[in-house]
């Protein structure tokens, strides 16, 4: 079998593509609110509840997911979060209520948790210590381009269709990243088209722990003791969507707001 150059490489950019369509999908609906609380009457007060609802999930999911990734392996739990994501992503179709869509929301905010432990997993696994930096910006690319490519996707899908063709769509598009990585992604150890030169070179630059299939368990009681947890998680869960904003209080149509993000 043919080796692959610089296989490393292509595994951050396996994980960039699943980013871009992590952050592609919970973008939506910020692109989709104005359109759907026209259509279904839910309040601002009501959107609030939705947006939290992700908020809170994301927030809480992260240590759970990564918690996960680290028991079940990368390759599986990955696939398994992608695909639940992608569901819920579609599942915002199916109901036109704000406990619906609340609900969908934390579901999908909770599994798609699961994008930045996994991308930090896969830099650490294929990348000696001194390239991570790079690798982590690699794959951290796909939040900037999924925020950039959601807004001309959801506002197309709802101007020549519907807001629920916008949910199916992306949320499709989750679903088959997560049979993508299923089949494309390998660890090192399995990979039969990483050269032995490269494998030498991602193991000696790595940390001694991790050249090891021995690995020590922590809890989650253990995470959620730490100060650094509550830090970053502060910082996410302070993080919010405006779309609506814009367009009830600016009077910024869909297409404009693609402008402008």
């Amino acid at each position: 079998m043919n080796k692959i150059k610089n296989y490393r490489w292509h595994m951050i950019a396996l994980v960039c593509f699943i980013t871009v369509i992590n952050y592609l999908d919970r973008t939506a609906l910020g692109i989709a609110a104005p359109t759907i609380m026209e259509t279904t009457g839910i309040t601002k007060e009501q959107y609030s509840w939705i947006v939290s609802a992700f908020q809170l999930a994301y927030t809480l999911g992260q240590p759970v997911m990564g918690f996960f990734i680290d028991t079940v392996g990368l390759k599986l739990s990955f696939a398994i979060c992608a695909a639940i994501w992608g569901l819920a992503t579609m599942g915002h179709a199916l109901t036109g209520t704000w406990s619906g869509l609340a609900f969908m929301r934390a579901l999908m905010g909770f599994s798609e948790a699961s994008a930045i432990p996994a991308g930090v997993k896969t830099a650490s696994t294929w990348f000696p210590a001194k390239e991570r930096g790079v690798a982590t910006g690699v794959f951290n690319m796909g939040t900037s381009l999924g925020a950039m490519l959601a807004p001309p996707l959801i506002a197309w899908c709802i101007m020549f269709h519907s807001w629920q063709f916008a949910f199916i769509v992306s949320g499709s598009l989750a679903l088959l990243a997560a049979l993508f990585w299923f089949f494309c992604y390998k660890d090192p150890k399995d990979a039969k088209r990483l050269s032995d030169e490269e494998r030498h070179y991602i193991e000696s630059g790595q940390e001694q722990h991790l050249k090891t299939d021995k690995k020590e368990k922590t809890s989650i009681k253990h995470i959620l003791s730490q100060r650094n947890f509550w830090g970053l998680a502060s910082r996410v869960f302070s993080q919010t969507r405006h779309g609506e904003p814009l367009t009830s209080g600016c009077r910024f149509s869909s297409s404009k707001r693609c402008i402008l993000a």
